[in-house]
């Protein structure tokens, strides 16, 4: 026969066997199945609504966690100026360190992500040297402005450049005009290389102290420099290169009955393109921080004094166009007394952060209605705040500079808050002094503050779980904090039949009946932020394999029955 017609009734061979096969698959698989799954959930019959067992946090949103706090210092009067988060991770800051004699170095400090002190270098001469301004240059190293104090020439404009573990490449000093009063309070590294500094000087064509704006090479060398005085005695503060190219820098102008805020806006050489001057009857304004706005234009902090009310100051919030036109301002009293905004960021969300100082009782005099940054940041001559009467402050607002929050920081002695960062894991990190052993005695102080809305995270989201009635239930939930928070609590919304323990871990209180099961379960960090997710639990009935044991053991009958026909009919 050929090859062809054998293959032939060999399908029709196996053809004719297939009822019998399909029969016995129905017997020994389909039905016990079937009737299996008739056992099953077919809907979420224990499902409860989702509640919250727990309080409304919200109310804490306004106390932000510290997450740690350090101070540095001598026995005498430090403080620390300006801050950075350093791209390899940590902190570096910039202050002035006290020496005997009642002298100041310059002072550089390395952090690690905690605040624990990497390294530690200072620089002096015979006279006094402070740091006022930080920031980290494209190579990792570093570049400082402040002041100097020498005989004959006085106060000059100091330039310090290191390398990135805190060593001195090279320094600079700038003399003005005159000679004799020069500071850099703030600088900047250039897009196109080289450096920028704000400060004031006191020139010829003025006879006055001037805003002084320098730019240098990438060596500190001298390119050109550029004086702006506008009143009897003007001061620039804070500077930032524009996205458009060229400066944008503020300050304040001592007009004859009071201050007034100013920002000037010039080209890449420093020509003046614009400015513009923010005053009102019977008020101050000081401009101590600009920033250029995320959607554009700028926005100010500082002071705002409202000669009405006394010595009543304001920390003072300010948004313009890009042009400089006033936008919107807001005045924010943290104490109902004497506040100072000293820096500003801008927030993820598009509001802001401001930090500064605030007053809660005065002395019997009461302090001059404006001051200065250097009076306010250093040397602390007249000691116009007593003990236990300032605290630095953290002040949070939306982005149409309304209150959000507001917190401050201190004990029983005086404390100044000068900077602020937002950290790249989330959180501020501010600056200042913190009074310790009494009132002669100031330290460096740093304060990490975490996040404030930043909920657990899932390491792995909850997922459904399946099992078979009469198992124990355990299912063990991974969550952690962003910020390094601890996690405060657990919790879900079906108590009766299941419980949770502080390390997230479900299991069963109960002998759970076959059914479905859907859980919420949540969790809080310290300070109340919550994560939820919502899964089921399934638990199906054993399968009956007794069943399937007894119907295979009939289907083996059926067959032998069938293989007996087969074989008789073929006789």
């Amino acid at each position: 026969m050929s090859s062809p017609l054998m293959g032939y009734l060999g399908l029709m061979n196996l053809k004719s066997r297939y009822p019998v096969l399909g029969l016995l698959l129905i017997l020994v698989v389909v039905l016990p199945t079937a009737g299996f799954r008739t056992t099953l959930p077919n809907s979420l019959v224990h499902y409860q609504e989702r509640l919250s067992t727990k309080t409304d946090y919200s109310s804490r949103q306004a106390m932000l966690p510290t997450r740690w706090n350090k101070t540095f210092g001598s026995s005498s009067f430090d403080f620390i100026s300006d801050v950075v988060e350093c791209s390899s991770g940590g902190f570096v800051f910039t202050g002035a360190f006290s020496l005997p004699g009642n002298l100041q170095d310059v002072w550089l400090v390395k952090t690690d992500i905690h605040g624990n002190q990497l390294w530690n270098h200072s620089w002096g001469s015979a006279y006094d040297q402070q740091g006022w301004s930080l920031a980290e240059c494209s190579d990792g190293g570093y570049i400082i402005t402040g002041r100097t104090y020498s005989v004959p020439t006085g106060e000059d404009v100091l330039l310090i450049r290191t390398n990135v573990t805190g060593h001195q490449q090279w320094n600079q000093t700038f003399d003005g005009d005159l000679g004799s009063h020069d500071t850099g309070l703030q600088v900047i590294e250039c897009s196109g290389g080289g450096f920028a500094i704000i400060g004031y000087t006191t020139t010829a064509k003025t006879s006055s102290q001037d805003l002084w704006l320098i730019r240098t090479d990438a060596t500190g060398q001298h390119l050109w420099n550029e004086s702006f005085g506008y009143g009897l005695e003007d001061t620039g503060y804070s500077i930032v290169e524009c996205s458009g190219g060229g400066f944008a820098v503020c300050g304040d102008v001592l007009m004859p009955t009071s201050y007034d805020g100013i920002l000037v806006r010039t080209d890449a050489g420093g020509n003046q393109l614009w400015n513009k001057s923010y005053t009102a009857v019977d008020q101050a304004y000081k401009c101590m921080e600009v920033i250029e706005c995320s959607s554009g234009g700028f926005a100010l902090a500082g002071i705002h004094h409202n000669a009405s009310f006394g010595y009543s100051m304001g920390m003072w919030l300010l948004r313009t166009t890009a042009n400089g036109d006033h936008q919107w301002n807001q005045t924010h009293e943290v104490s109902s007394l004497y506040d100072e905004a000293w820096d500003l960021v801008e927030c993820s969300d598009g509001g802001f952060a401001l930090s500064g100082t605030g007053n809660y009782d005065w002395d019997a005099i009461g302090p001059p209605p404006t001051v200065s940054l250097e009076e306010s940041r250093g040397r602390g001559g007249d000691n116009r705040f007593g003990a236990g009467e300032s605290d630095i402050c953290l002040l949070r607002t939306d982005a149409s500079g309304n209150h959000v929050w507001n917190q401050s920081y201190g004990g029983t002695g005086e404390e100044w808050g000068f900077s602020l960062i937002t950290c790249s894991d989330g959180g501020f990190l501010l600056t200042g002094q913190l009074n310790t052993l009494g009132p002669t005695t100031m330290d460096g102080w740093l304060i990490r503050v975490a996040n404030d809305n930043l909920p657990p995270t899932w390491v792995m989201t909850p997922t459904d779980q399946v099992i078979i009635v009469g198992t124990p239930f355990l299912y063990d939930l991974d969550a952690t904090d962003p910020e390094g928070l601890s996690l405060d609590a657990w919790w879900l919304n079906d108590t009766t039949n299941f419980a949770i323990s502080n390390e997230g871990v479900i299991t069963n209180t109960s002998a759970l009946e076959v059914g479905s099961y859907g859980l919420q379960v949540s969790v809080n960090d310290t300070f109340g932020n919550i994560r939820t997710g919502v899964f089921t639990v399934i638990v199906i009935p054993a399968f009956p394999w007794h069943l399937v044991i007894f119907l295979a053991a009939i289907a083996l009958v059926f067959l032998l029955f069938f293989l007996c026909l087969r074989r008789y009919k073929k006789v």
